[in-house]
């Protein structure tokens, strides 16, 4: 395995410049090569070898024993990755399971849906969807959570739609809820609750609540309305984010041992949120300039400015000032499948891509860059960069990381950006042709791209029409958004569809569309029915 490199470089030469090389081998060398070759070839085309091959290739792992048989799963696998090539996901529309009483359109959070009940229901509780994946066989399940006594319980809530956050985590039975500041207590506070039928503290949370301290430049004289607030769980640890007035702060705990971890601040900051757990050593802080990354594991006070901080990876410089409010990012890992499911295979979180999208002052606030970068790319800059690196803190242009291992997608003249969303390696795009003067004359486009370095070269499949939309040149781009030519080659796949077959359907769409595990897009329309 240490000659990997030599032998990839060595495969990627003519195959003339190959056959001379390997004729300057000895008889005995080459007839050793040509024993290897044909035992290899052998081995390698094993079909369960052939199936975790293909299993790595489609950013999936494999479902936990007791499922489907081998052969299944394998065909399942197949006709999934025949999907990119053919471009015929099944964009149709599957109405979402009702709930019991008028309730609110599921929130979407990681791969599963969150339905709270309507202000004027009087039920206390809400349900987690897990929708079915055709491909993965990851099966269709619904909890019905009762809130009843946690909201009768904890001071300060009077009802569930004082929970202005929430993630959820059903492999450690976990809900995290962020309530909203109130008059006696104006600092957010994140309840750590397991997800069984009745909600109780969970029993394994060490701190209950977890506390968002006031942060410099606050006062502590009325009600602070958070203008945003997030939370994230990743393993053991649960990052809060929460914007109070012009200030922004991301809080890092164990939520197992209830140790407060690490602390972001920004002052004079936009309500969006720019910085972000990557694992549970790392966090990553975004700006138009670029990404810093910081280890949280590192010793010193957690309070500390800029403790553990590990270098940065700088952006493609733009051509104009940046707009105050860039960049927007979006970043969804995959729900690890439960084992009650038996599913053939299911989305691997270190596949996951966070999408940055940013535009320039004096451009249409619709048009821009979207870059996206895999977890896996700032994950080997970190240890790269610890193990070999001779200053504290190296910056690390573009060209050296971001040409092989990030996607840069440049919004044309024509296109009209409308919002991205992802889940873990797929980001969906929805983008109106700015030719024409109505999107409700079907101009709407979706584009949903699978982004990583594993997939080899793109296979792309455009609907007739598509490829005016976006600029996605694998060679140099010098767009006037750009300071100068950058270099962006990163493997993806993309397939396209147009809106118009789905606007005659008569539904009003809403802003939200998002990629689901196998490929499909959950709708959210502006209507309370929600669509799959």
């Amino acid at each position: 395995m240490d000659n990997q490199p030599r032998l990839n470089y060595f495969l990627s030469l003519p195959e003339e410049l190959r056959i001379r090389i390997l004729r300057e081998l000895k008889a005995n060398d080459l007839l050793a090569c040509q024993k290897v070759c044909r035992s290899l070839q052998a081995t390698v085309l094993d079909p369960y070898l052939q199936y975790v091959a293909a299993l790595d290739a489609a950013g999936m792992k494999d479902g936990p024993p007791g499922g489907a048989a081998f052969p299944e799963r394998s065909k399942a696998l197949a006709q999934y990755e025949a999907t990119w090539i053919t471009g015929q996901f099944p964009w149709g529309f599957h109405a979402l399971p009702s709930q019991v009483g008028e309730m609110h359109p599921y929130r979407w959070n990681g791969g599963v849906f969150v339905h709270f009940p309507s202000p004027d229901s009087g039920h206390a509780r809400l349900a987690i969807h897990r929708p079915a994946s055709f491909s993965s066989g990851i099966s269709e399940k619904t909890w019905n959570i009762d809130l009843s006594a946690f909201v009768s319980c904890t001071e300060g809530i009077n009802e569930v739609q004082d929970i202005v956050a929430y993630a959820v985590d059903t492999e450690q039975a976990l809900l995290a809820v962020v309530l909203a500041p109130q008059e006696n207590y104006w600092l957010p506070r994140c309840y750590l609750l397991s997800t069984f039928s009745v909600a109780e503290l969970h029993p394994l949370a060490a701190c209950n609540p977890l506390v968002a301290h006031r942060a410099p430049g606050l006062s502590d004289s009325g009600v602070w309305w958070p203008i945003y607030s997030t939370v994230s769980i990743v393993d053991d640890l649960v990052g809060l984010h929460i914007c109070l007035g012009s200030v922004s702060q991301l809080r890092v705990f164990n939520w197992r041992t209830g140790q407060f971890l690490w602390r972001s601040i920004r002052l004079n900051g936009h309500s969006r949120q720019l910085d972000f757990l990557v694992d549970t050593r790392y966090v990553a802080r975004f700006a138009v300039s670029g990404i810093s990354l910081y280890d949280i594991t590192s010793d010193g006070d957690p309070y500390k400015p800029n403790r553990g901080l590990v270098g940065h990876l700088e952006l493609p410089k733009l051509a104009r000032q940046p707009s105050p409010d860039s960049p927007e990012i979006d970043i969804q890992r995959p729900a690890l499948t439960s084992s009650d499911s038996f599913a053939h295979f299911e989305c691997d979180p270190e596949r996951t891509v966070f999408t940055l999208f940013t535009k320039t002052i004096g451009t249409p606030p619709t048009k821009g860059v979207l870059i996206f970068v895999p977890i896996t790319t700032i994950l080997d800059f970190a240890r790269s960069t610890l193990r070999s690196s001779l200053l504290p803190s190296p910056r690390v242009p573009w060209d050296d990381w971001g040409a092989h291992g990030a996607r840069l997608i440049l919004m044309s003249p024509d296109c009209q950006f409308y919002r991205s969303t992802s889940l873990g390696s797929h980001v969906v795009i929805r983008v109106c042709d700015g030719r024409h003067q109505s999107p409700h004359l079907g101009d709407d486009a979706l584009f949903l791209f699978d982004v990583r370095a594993e997939i080899g070269k793109p296979s792309i499949h455009l609907a007739e029409g598509m490829a005016d939309l976006l600029e996605t040149s694998d060679c140099l781009i010098a767009p006037e958004l750009l300071e100068s030519p950058v270099s962006s080659t990163l493997p993806y796949r993309v397939v396209g569809v147009w809106c118009s077959e789905l606007w005659l359907t008569g539904y009003d769409w809403g802003e939200w569309i998002y990629p689901l595990c196998d490929g499909l897009l959950h709708v959210a329309p502006s209507r309370d029915e929600v669509l799959e």
